[in-house]
């Protein structure tokens, strides 16, 4: 049997898709593991859960890793704006560089059982990935075919929304968290448990 384009072609559009439906789902559903493991520590107060959680954590993140790792590549290797892109901007590469980092510190935020240390990490990583896909297709926001400027509301809206929301709604929005804050602040006992 002879490798024809057409033959590599399918083999490769069937590797990309299976990893966009393998991937997704598995970290989706660890996401929702992790949830109720952290859920479960928090609310029984009880080590078990705590080192469940961190073992899956690891695998979480290497399953994040690996999907952004793949992600990264089909999305150079598949499209050549895109590679066109990342080789005449080098400094680009600092996005990427950032997320590697936020992961390098994420493993020793685990191993090291700092707090909130993976959170952040994770929010370090969420906005590498965001970014370095906003980039790639910068200034389109549907790639390559709608701009930003054609995808924006116009200027009647974009000012309602402004006054409203922005200047009247968020102040009382942040308000009434505050004073909800302090109302119920140091309301909970440390030690109680739930049974």
């Amino acid at each position: 049997m002879d490798i024809t384009p057409l033959i590599l072609s399918r083999i490769q559009f069937a590797f990309t898709i299976g990893l966009h439906i393998i991937f997704p789902a598995f970290t989706v559903g660890l996401a929702a593991w992790l949830a109720l493991l952290e859920a479960l520590s928090l609310a029984k107060n009880r080590p078990v859960y705590r080192r469940l959680f961190e073992y899956w954590l690891r695998i979480f993140a290497i399953a994040i890793l690996g999907f952004l790792g793949l992600a990264f590549v089909a999305a150079i290797s598949l499209d050549l704006r895109v590679m066109h892109r990342w080789l005449d901007t080098p400094g680009l590469a600092l996005l990427p560089g950032v997320g590697v980092v936020a992961f390098g510190l994420l493993f020793l935020a685990i191993r090291r059982r700092w707090p909130l240390a993976p959170f952040f990490c994770g929010v370090s990583i969420f906005a590498a990935a965001f970014a370095t896909l906003a980039v790639s297709f910068y200034p389109y926001m549907v790639p390559y075919s709608i701009t930003i400027a054609q995808a924006a509301a116009p200027p009647s809206s974009l000012g309602f929304m402004f006054w409203g929301a922005g200047v009247f709604v968020l102040p009382l929005t942040l308000i009434y968290t505050l004073v909800v804050y302090f109302v119920f602040k140091g309301k909970v006992d440390a030690n109680a448990e739930y049974e």
